[in-house]
């Protein structure tokens, strides 16, 4: 896989998934938290404890939000085909993966440098086709693009994370962009949709999905446009 080595051997797991009827095998974390103590206890070794941020494997899980992102995406697989899609803070980049069969160009970004290495054997597993680029969106690079659709899952888990998003958004997205963002109901929701209502967009749509996980948190669907008076 391409990338710089890792920092630990990832143990791993294929698992098989289905979004809204449509099957993916996905290779991901046999265990995160098995895997964040091996990370920390490299990093102790290593007297680099500070960099456990940078370094945490989240991006390497099938959380709750990008499930109900990708059975969304599913449901509407027609309004898919030809359009560019963007997925910021993809991780494992399930909707990337699924918007790629749908018939979407679709350009997934992460900052963390594993998510190359699982993207490219979830791609192969799953026969399609996803451009890559390491970046993130807290400090986008000057030119991201245009694009019809722009995707977010479970992206508001830090306090200053809010603006920081909006602004992101408000940076690329033209008159055009539909955006959809999933959030299992995280403290800092409201602060986000405040943010992004200040930046210019409108609530288009906003649901609430299924109750995926073990805890039976409900996830809010939330689509925005630029607001055109």
């Amino acid at each position: 896989m391409t990338g710089s080595a890792s920092l630990i051997p990832y143990q791993c797991k294929e698992v098989q998934e289905t979004f809204g009827g449509e099957p993916l095998r996905i290779w991901c974390l046999a265990s995160l938290e098995q895997t964040i103590d091996a990370i920390f206890e490299e990093l102790q070794k290593r007297g680099e404890q500070n960099l456990m941020d940078w370094h945490c494997p989240y991006f390497g899980v099938i959380w709750t939000a990008a499930r109900s992102l990708a059975d969304h995406l599913a449901a509407r697989k027609k309004d898919l085909v030809g359009k560019s899609v963007l997925e910021v803070g993809c991780g494992l980049a399930i909707p990337s993966l699924l918007a790629a069969r749908f018939g979407a160009q679709v350009v997934a970004s992460d900052y963390h440098q594993e998510v190359p290495r699982f993207l490219e054997k979830n791609q192969k597993l799953n026969g399609v086709n996803v451009e890559f680029q390491r970046w993130d969106w807290r400090s986008p690079p000057d030119s991201v693009g245009n694009f019809d659709y722009i995707l977010g899952s479970d992206l508001l888990y830090d306090q200053e994370l809010p603006p920081l998003l909006a602004g992101f958004l408000a940076k690329v997205a033209t008159e055009k962009t539909q955006i959809i963002i999933t959030d299992p109901g995280r403290s800092y929701l409201q602060d986000f949709l405040d943010a992004m209502s200040n930046n210019g967009f409108q609530l288009k749509a906003e649901s609430i999905w299924g109750e995926r996980d073990a805890r039976g948190e409900k996830v809010f669907l939330l689509a925005f446009r630029r607001h055109v008076a």
